[in-house]
């Protein structure tokens, strides 16, 4: 299985990873130890989804950087930019609905445009984090 599969994402029988990695602490313990790998992982894409999502955050916001792209690109390219630098080891989009493509912006609604963004995008994004 770990051949097929990669070892970082098999689980011993406690739902614990087998494969020890870095994480950044949430600051909630029992976030941390139900996530299996002691906050969230470095390097890794992970989704929070709805209101119940948004109150097991807990973050000190004199350390964060807040930025506000105008279009979705601008916000893949500062991200890019971000990565390569090395300089933080989380970064957090707060809402994917607000990535807005230039094109959408401009006034040329096509179908599929964010998801076509997104896609482009965060695969871009994947094998520069790994």
């Amino acid at each position: 299985m770990e051949k097929k599969f990669n070892s970082n994402i098999i689980l011993d029988d406690d739902g614990k990873s087998v494969q020890h990695v870095q994480a950044v602490l949430t600051g909630i313990l029992s976030l941390d130890c139900a996530i299996g790998t002691g906050g969230y992982a470095k390097g890794r894409f992970i989704g929070l989804f709805g209101a119940e999502s948004s109150e097991n955050l807990e973050v000190k916001s004199e350390s964060l950087i807040f930025v506000q792209p105008d279009t979705g690109e601008e916000a893949f390219n500062m991200i890019n930019e971000f990565i390569k630098a090395g300089a933080f080891d989380l970064i957090v989009v707060d809402s994917v609905a607000a990535l807005t493509p230039t094109l959408e912006i401009d006034g040329v609604s096509i179908p599929g445009q964010q998801a076509k963004m997104m896609s482009e995008q965060l695969s871009k994004l994947v094998s520069k984090v790994n």
